[in-house]
């Protein structure tokens, strides 16, 4: 029974010092995601497991001569390289790649190995290789030596031999993939680098065609005002008509050009907001008088109201006129009959703005996507209402970047009501 009690406890140990050996290779196999290194980790750590003289992985590369990618030898081993293996009438690398394991005791008893010089060369007497496999696949093989001595593989070295080598697959498939990951991170960072250059160059194309075309666009409005009120003279009916749909052309034109030149300089974080107190029923009513010829050409009314005593906010004039003029020349380009109004009035801290219209109203499903950047209303293939899709995105960018933000309420053939806050001025 003592003898018994001896025996039962020796193999208890040994169990315990199995399951710690391939808790610490499994361990140090997957301390790494490069895959040279896994590789590297996986044969040092297993020759020493194993006390093997030497330990190799042998990648699945089916060429006349195998050799070992990554090797071990233990500082007692007879120096030497791994000899290559002869893949097309070697035995074992048929075993392998079937999924068997290759025990080989006695490599001198053995029909192959016994004439094999290379492995004569670094004393080798023993071989314990299995196959490295993940999901079906044969990955490679490892392989470990003992020189010197013959070597009997007990059943539960090649089983911990066989769990190792399936830890080690899964190791490698999860270098792989980390590997892909990073090749794919890679490609995407140089395509958006890619992305980020062009997208300069269409900015700074913008920015120059807009400038260019800002400076006739003005004149154009300007001599056509200055014809309209009369300056160079009495004109008649006739052409006081042309003028009014040219500078109402003329309008539409320039705020889009101030549309792309606003969104270039948002792109491009040209200028923060610049908050000061501003004289905001004057700044509407101004922006108002220059939108009035574009109303008139489509028969709308253009409608204002203010308090008397024109409030004043604190926001960024520039801006505040942008916001206006935007929205006004929105209300405008989409009202085919009837009014479009600005209103403004004072509630507690507040300076509310409204701007209402009689236009063609705005679908459920896009409320949402009416501030996103070249967002169009009318998306249909034969467009009635022209524009590029900024008025919107720029209104509520500079809004936004003075601590506002603005709603919207509207239905399909009910109009359009925007409106937004701004803090009265103390």
């Amino acid at each position: 029974m003592l003898a018994e009690a001896v025996e039962q406890s020796a193999d208890l140990r040994e169990a315990f010092e199995r399951q710690q050996m391939l808790l610490r290779v499994s361990t140090a196999i997957r301390s790494e995601l490069d895959l040279d290194a896994v590789l590297q980790i996986a044969v040092t750590e297993v020759g020493k497991a194993f006390n093997a003289s030497r330990c190799a992985f042998y990648k699945a590369d089916l060429e006349a001569m195998i050799r070992a990618a990554y090797t071990y030898v233990s500082p007692d081993a007879p120096p030497g390289p791994f000899p290559p293996i002869d893949s097309e009438n070697n035995p074992y690398v048929r075993t392998i790649f079937a999924g068997g394991a290759v025990v080989v005791p006695d490599l001198h008893a053995d029909p192959y190995f016994s004439t094999h010089l290379g492995m004569r060369k670094i004393d080798t007497r023993s071989i314990l290789a299995v196959p490295v496999i993940n999901q079906g696949q044969v990955l490679g093989a490892l392989s470990v030596h003992q020189a010197g001595r013959v070597r009997r593989w007990r059943d539960e070295e090649v089983t911990c031999f066989r769990i190792i080598a399936d830890q080690l697959a899964m190791a490698i498939r999860a270098a792989q993939q980390y590997a892909a990951a990073q090749r794919k991170a890679e490609e995407l960072a140089a395509a958006n680098r890619e992305l980020e250059s062009l997208d300069r160059l269409k900015s700074n194309l913008l920015a120059s065609v807009s400038h260019e075309l800002r400076t006739p666009l003005n004149d154009i409005v300007a001599y056509g005002s200055s014809v309209l009120d009369g300056v160079f003279g009495e004109i008649s009916d006739p052409v006081r008509e042309a003028l009014h749909k040219i500078l109402g052309g003329g309008e539409k034109l320039r705020g889009m050009v101030e549309q792309l030149m606003d969104a270039t300089q948002l792109a491009a974080n040209a200028r923060p907001a610049e908050l000061t107190e501003v004289e905001y029923g004057s700044l509407c009513v101004s922006v108002c008088q220059t939108l009035l010829p574009a109303a008139k050409c489509k028969g709308l009314e253009l409608r204002i109201a203010v308090p008397s005593d024109h409030p004043h906010v604190t926001g960024d004039p520039e801006r505040l006129e942008r916001v206006i003029k935007h929205l006004l020349g929105n209300a405008i380009k989409f009202t085919r009959a009837g009014v479009v109004e600005l209103r403004v009035f004072v509630d507690g801290d507040a300076v509310i703005t409204e701007v209402r219209d009689t236009g063609i109203g705005i679908a459920r499903d896009d409320l949402a996507r009416i501030f996103d950047k070249f967002f169009q209303v009318d998306q249909g293939p034969t467009r009635e209402f022209g524009g590029v899709g900024l008025g919107l995105y720029v209104t509520e960018r500079f809004l936004s970047a003075m601590g506002s933000s603005i709603t919207v309420e509207s239905a399909p053939g009910a109009g359009s009501t925007f409106r937004f806050e701004l803090p009265l001025a103390r």
